[in-house]
């Protein structure tokens, strides 16, 4: 099984790993020590989407010959989690605009708003779903 990591072959010999769970689990706990966090799986050329997660772990891990992850650094999350801060704090005033905006029929201009806004959260529950991975030394 080749396994790439960002499009980097690694070393990677399976052990007492039978389960392609397993063998992510391994590689989950090896990127989280390198202060890294998976955030994609592609797996012999097609992307796996999270719902589809349950199935992948219990396929045999010799049926697989290319694993392909894409990570992202906890250095990274915050800079993500940093520049979002403000964005969000920022959408309060056009926010507290919307029942105004409504009444006097600028319905496109709420829609706009709440847009802007639901990209954004998008973007911080995304991130959010990372942090766990940060380390105490990554937050520099």
């Amino acid at each position: 099984m080749e396994i790439r990591i960002n499009g980097t072959t690694i070393d990677f010999a399976l052990e007492a790993e039978r389960t392609l769970g397993a063998v992510l689990g391994a590689l989950e706990q090896e990127c989280e020590r390198s202060g890294m966090s998976i955030n994609g799986i592609s797996i012999d050329g097609t992307p796996v989407p999270a719902e589809s997660l349950d199935e992948l772990f219990a396929r045999d891990a010799d049926s697989v010959s290319l694993v392909e992850l894409t990570t992202v650094s906890s250095a990274d999350v915050l800079s993500i989690l940093r520049e979002l801060g403000p964005r969000l704090a920022a959408a309060a005033t056009p926010l507290e605009r919307v029942p105004v905006l409504l009444q006097t029929g600028k319905d496109l201009e709420v829609f706009e708003t709440i847009h802007a806004l639901s990209v954004d959260l998008h973007e911080f529950f995304r991130a959010l779903d990372l942090a766990p991975s940060l380390s105490p030394g990554a937050q520099g």
